[in-house]
Parts: structure tokens; C-alpha cells; sequence
């Protein structure tokens, strides 16, 4: 018989980090590899008295099916806590999404038909390249510096693309501290791109899971705040997350946009999973109603801000003078960049050798062709790891810049 898998599951992209991260649970290895938040982080605690409270006052409710939207008080503190970040929309703007993998997903099964472009920085979040490669999109790589994604580059790619009869479809961006690079996106550039998107009718997919993750340098607004969506108006589609400041098992994200895009999302999702986990979403909806989170966040910036400031410090000890590397003003990661013809997955296996392990930077990238880059976490690890681990990788960087090329 013919092939009986579909061609869309042949263009699919397997994570690369999975398999790597296989290669350093050895308990030994000292890992910068994964994006785990850090188990300190997660309120445990007061999650636990909510549960029984739910448990008690609200199961018939909680372990019940919900709606696809979402449990709507959940949605409502949501929205209420977007107002004061100058975003003022209704319940018809806002879906609830199973963690914010699923809510770009769900947009690139309602945007995307094969070979439709969209353009994404040169390095950027491999969950995003997973799930357009599903979607069999065509990737339009753009350069990026330290204010991020080159919106002149964008535009010219625009403009090529429209000549063509190939518009770009979305724009997606990590504004804030960007997986895997720790860059956050000018003020300038938000505002010309939301510029760019009413002038060549594209999407812009805001990819925020890090925003309250901030330790250092002013806050920036939001794109969406700039986009000020009402109604079917508006260009911009932003993803948020808790999985980066509450915890990531309880798999609860949101998507806010305007209004005829988050209806589209959601029939899309009741093909996926009808709902996402009512009790997950009951129990943040009552942290946010509580108030816990502001407090919470503080306390998670400031352990964060803490390591980072740890692995800054011995990088800039140990590391030979040949690395450099971005310092973010938040987030979980740091990007460094070797000299050219260093091949960071061949230095990954002598890495392990020496029980430290990072992830190689072609596994982020569009064009595979990158391969003298390294992404860092810095989240998980004890200081006296993170410490002894970055000695370690530095005499193995140090060791393979002696080797004659």
C-alpha cells in the first residue's frame, strides 16, 4: 500500500532539546541545558489551601468538564491584570489556552495554509518552530541585535515577499528576554511594528511567557498596548503563560486578540481538547483574586536575579576572553557566542565528558548552518553548582580554542 503517514507529519520537527536533555539526567551532570523554573519558585503552599478550599466548596464544579473559552473567572482576573498593562478588552477577547504551546497551535491551524510565510528571528523558540513545521510554513529568517528582531530587515522582507504575490502571514517575536538569546525588543521597534502590520495586514504573534521575569532595566509596554485592540480590530495576538511564574505542570496559558481570531481559536481547541484543565485554571483564577501574585513575583525576580548574577559573574572568570555573551535584563537564559569554527554540538559531547551540559545553538536556529553559539539556563542549578559547572565548561571552551584549525 502507499504511504500511510500523512505529509504533514514527515515535515514535523522533533525536539532536539528532549533528546539532549536524555543525555544529562545522569545525577552527576551538572545542566544549564534545560528551561525548568526552579522548584523553589512554585507557591506550593498557598496552592495547597486553595485546593482544599475548591475541593471542598467547588468540586462539583472544578472536576467537571468547562467551556472551551475558559473558566471565566479566570478570565476575568486575567483581563483584569492586563488593564494595567494598557490593555483594555472584554471576555470575547480572551481564550483560555492549555499552557501557551497550545495557543500557538491554535493559531497556526487558524492563520496557516502550507507554504505560507512567516518571519521569525534567525534563532528563536524551538516550540514555535516545532509547531509551524507542523503547519508546513515557510520560515523568513531575520537578523537580530541587542535591541532585537531587525525591523528594517522585516520591512524590505515584506515588501520583497508582497512584489512576489507571497505576503508574510505572521510576524512572531519573544519581546521580552527572548528564549534562547535573553534579548528584549526595543520600544522603538514594537511601535514600528505594529506600524508594519496595519500597512502589510499581517499578524504579529506576541510570545511573551518572561515579561514579569524582569531584574534589572525599565519595563517596556507591551506590543499589544500599542496595537490597542477592540473588537474584530487589531493585528496583534498576544500569548501569555504561567508556566514560567506559577508552574509549568498545571499547563494554563491565555490568548488575547481581537475578537472574530479568538473565536476562530477556539473552535480550533475543541478540536484539540475541548477544555483545558478546570481545576488548573480554578486554582490560579483564585491566586489572582487573592492577590498573591504581585508578591510571588518579587520573590521569584529576586532568586532569579540572584543566579543569574552567579553564572555573570564566574563567566566573566572563567570563560576564555575569546567568548562573548549577551547579559539579559531578565528571563532564564543566556546566549554565547564563540569564535567561528567552533562547533558547539561537537564541544556539547566533551562538555558531558566533563559532567556540564548546555544546549548548542543550531538547535534554535532556522538556518542550521549556526553552530558556534550556546544557550545557558541559569535557573534550576544551586549557586555552588552553577559556580563549579561554568569552571568546568570554561576549561572545555579554553581547551578546544587551543586546538590548530
Amino acid at each position: 500500500m502507499d504511504d500511510p503517514i500523512s505529509r504533514r507529519s514527515s515535515s514535523m520537527r522533533s525536539s532536539e532539546i528532549r533528546e539532549i536533555l536524555k543525555l544529562t539526567q545522569k545525577p552527576e551532570i551538572i545542566s544549564f541545558a534545560g528551561g525548568l523554573p526552579n522548584p523553589k519558585a512554585f507557591p506550593h503552599a498557598e496552592l495547597r489551601k486553595i485546593s482544599d478550599k475548591l475541593l471542598s466548596e467547588k468540586y462539583e464544579t472544578v472536576l467537571q468538564y468547562g467551556i472551551t473559552e475558559g473558566y471565566n473567572e479566570l478570565r476575568e482576573a486575567i483581563l483584569d491584570r492586563m488593564k494595567r498593562y494598557k490593555v483594555d478588552v472584554t471576555l470575547d477577547n480572551i481564550i483560555i489556552t492549555t499552557a501557551a504551546q497550545q495557543g500557538l497551535a491554535a493559531l497556526g491551524l487558524v492563520i496557516l495554509n502550507p507554504g505560507d510565510k512567516i518571519a521569525v528571528s534567525y534563532t528563536t523558540f524551538l516550540g514555535m518552530l516545532t509547531v509551524f513545521s507542523l503547519m508546513e510554513s515557510v520560515a523568513v529568517p531575520l537578523s537580530m541585535d541587542e535591541n532585537g528582531l531587525n525591523i528594517d530587515e522585516l520591512e524590505n522582507r515584506l515588501e520583497e515577499n508582497k512584489k512576489k504575490g507571497t505576503p508574510i502571514k505572521i510576524v512572531y517575536v519573544v519581546p521580552n528576554f527572548q528564549n534562547p538569546t535573553g534579548v528584549t525588543l526595543s520600544e522603538q521597534r514594537r511601535r514600528r511594528l505594529v506600524e508594519l502590520a496595519r500597512e502589510y495586514n499581517f499578524f504579529i504573534i506576541e510570545d511573551d511567557p518572561y515579561g514579569e521575569l524582569r531584574y534589572s532595566g525599565d519595563p517596556i509596554d507591551m506590543i499589544i498596548s500599542f496595537d490597542k485592540p477592540k473588537g474584530n480590530e487589531g493585528n496583534t495576538i498576544y500569548v501569555g503563560t504561567f508556566s514560567k511564574t506559577i508552574g509549568p505542570g498545571l499547563r494554563v496559558g491565555w490568548a488575547v486578540g481581537p475578537e472574530n481570531m479568538i473565536q476562530k481559536m477556539v473552535i480550533a481547541k475543541q478540536a484539540l481538547d475541548l477544555c483545558t484543565d478546570v481545576f488548573s485554571q480554578a486554582l490560579i483564577a483564585e491566586y489572582l483574586k487573592r492577590g498573591l501574585m504581585d508578591d510571588h513575583n518579587e520573590r521569584i525576580r529576586n532568586l532569579y536575579r540572584h543566579k543569574r548574577d552567579v553564572m555573570l559573574e564566574n563567566m566573566d572568570k572563567y570563560f576564555p576572553t575569546e567568548a562573548t555573551w549577551i547579559r539579559p535584563d531578565g528571563g532564564l537564559y543566556l546566549w554565547v557566542t564563540l569564535p567561528q569554527g567552533i562547533d558547539t554540538k561537537e564541544l556539547l559531547r566533551k562538555a558531558v565528558e566533563k559532567k556540564v551540559a548546555f544546549i548548542p545553538g543550531h538547535v534554535f536556529a532556522t538556518d542550521i548552518k549556526i553552530q558556534n553559539t550556546f544557550r545557558l539556563n541559569f535557573s534550576c542549578e544551586s549557586d555552588e553548582n552553577i559556580v563549579e559547572g561554568i569552571k568546568r565548561l570554561g576549561e572545555v571552551i579554553a581547551a578546544e580554542l587551543k586546538k590548530p584549525k
